[in-house]
């Protein structure tokens, strides 16, 4: 993805999978990534934290 940070990249690919099981008609998927900073986003209870559209479209 070029010159994309690491987090934003992450961010990315769970969002377009998520997008792919969606529309496949899954509703409930486990997510694994080796970006911890992505996995705390995501898992955060106050997403005030990370103030990110795309972890909020992940949600």
């Amino acid at each position: 993805m070029g010159n994309c940070p690491l987090f934003l990249c992450e961010s990315w690919g769970i969002l377009d999978g998520l997008s792919l099981l969606i529309e496949r008609g899954y509703d409930k998927v486990l997510i694994q990534s080796d970006c911890f900073k992505v996995v705390i986003a995501i898992q955060a209870n106050s997403l005030e934290r990370y103030n990110s559209t795309l972890i909020r479209r992940i949600h």
